[in-house]
């Protein structure tokens, strides 16, 4: 995006929250065992010393089943993790 078009927006910054996570998980009906491990790996991914690496609540907004994180894992989450960081955690 050049540096005039990236003006005529507002930016508004939104860091990964997992206070958000965890009601996204919660509406979405999933077993607490679960959750527990979808929110070790967010916080884990949170920590990755390149900020582009780091992945928000969002892209775990439809995950309400262990079919569902394998999914995420796989796919949006999984990639965008290999990409930016070259790695994905083995308890994913």
């Amino acid at each position: 995006m050049d540096v005039a078009f990236e003006r005529r927006f507002a930016r508004i910054p939104m860091e990964p929250d997992e206070a958000i996570l965890r009601d996204f998980l919660k509406r979405n009906g999933m077993d607490a065992a679960l959750s527990a491990r979808v929110i070790v790996f967010f916080n884990w991914v949170r920590q990755n010393r390149n900020p582009y690496a780091r992945i928000g609540h969002a892209y775990f907004y439809g995950v309400r089943d262990e079919v569902d994180s394998d999914a995420c894992g796989h796919t949006s989450c999984g990639s965008s993790l290999k990409r930016r960081s070259g790695k994905i955690p083995k308890e994913w």
